[in-house]
């Protein structure tokens, strides 16, 4: 994984620290784009779309927006918006987020960046 080869303290900051979080989570909307997986080997579907394999947070399938798009498009899925005014109002995500036994920075980076809430389109 081509993130984890090249973690360092500025990248993790800024997807984990409020300092980096809370303008990101001022735009209206948020969207990020990845190419459908196995087409990318410089940037994964999984690190476009900050996924990972042991995260439970919810992603809803968006079908209306496959239908009305062009051919291209493989899957438009959406993140519900837990974080608000600095603060994550999922308890849930909250207890993740600051269990100080957990080893996995991506994991962690994941479910900050999807507690914004986002669109997420792979093509």
């Amino acid at each position: 994984d081509i993130i984890r080869m090249r973690m360092n303290p500025l990248l993790h900051a800024m997807a984990t620290d409020d300092e980096y979080l809370y303008p990101l989570s001022q735009f209206r909307k948020r969207i990020a784009y990845a190419n459908a997986f196995g087409t990318d080997f410089v940037v994964p579907v999984g690190t476009g779309v900050f996924l990972h394999k042991n995260s439970d947070f919810i992603h809803t399938l968006k079908k209306n927006e496959l239908n009305q798009s062009f051919s291209m498009l493989v899957g438009v899925f959406t993140t519900e918006n837990l974080y608000t005014d600095g603060y994550h109002t999922s308890s849930k995500t909250k207890n993740i987020i600051d269990d100080e036994n957990s080893q996995d920075e991506l994991l962690n980076m994941s479910i900050r960046l999807d507690s914004l809430g986002w669109t997420k389109k792979s093509f």
